[in-house]
């Protein structure tokens, strides 16, 4: 019985409010009947803008080695280092033979530079001199 009431009301309603659109003067019911039933507006799509982009691929001139390959007398000299120097690094492990060379990764040769520039400080253990059988 409501939902009859409440059609009839609302078909009543926007009869009287179309035929009050025909007045110059809307009255205050037409107002308030206008802002509940409002018409439906179409939204027109915005068009997408395109961008262009520009890629520029830049070549680096000299690019820094991840492996060196070194002769059988580097790696004698890098192994007589470690032991005077009693330190090792955990990438010897990455150390490859191959067609008479060594190839040691980038960390091994700076690590061989490092100990060949330092000068060795004397200590007890080291005051005896290391014998090499490479000399």
């Amino acid at each position: 019985m409501r939902t009859i009431i409440l059609v009839i009301l609302t078909v009543f309603s926007i009869g009287v409010a179309n035929a009050q659109r025909l007045r110059k003067n809307p009255s205050v019911f037409d107002k308030v009947l206008h802002s509940m039933f409002q018409p439906r507006k179409t939204i027109k799509p915005k068009p997408k803008v395109v961008t262009k982009v520009l890629v520029i691929i830049v070549e680096s001139k000299k690019s820094t080695p991840r492996i060196f390959i070194v002769d059988p007398q580097w790696i004698a000299r890098y192994w007589e280092l470690e032991m005077a120097w009693d330190y090792w690094i955990p990438e010897d492990e990455q150390i490859k033979f191959r067609d008479g060379k060594y190839i040691v990764p980038i960390v091994v040769f700076k690590h061989y530079e490092d100990m060949a520039n330092t000068a060795r400080r004397p200590s007890a253990v080291n005051s005896i001199p290391a014998i090499s059988p490479f000399d």
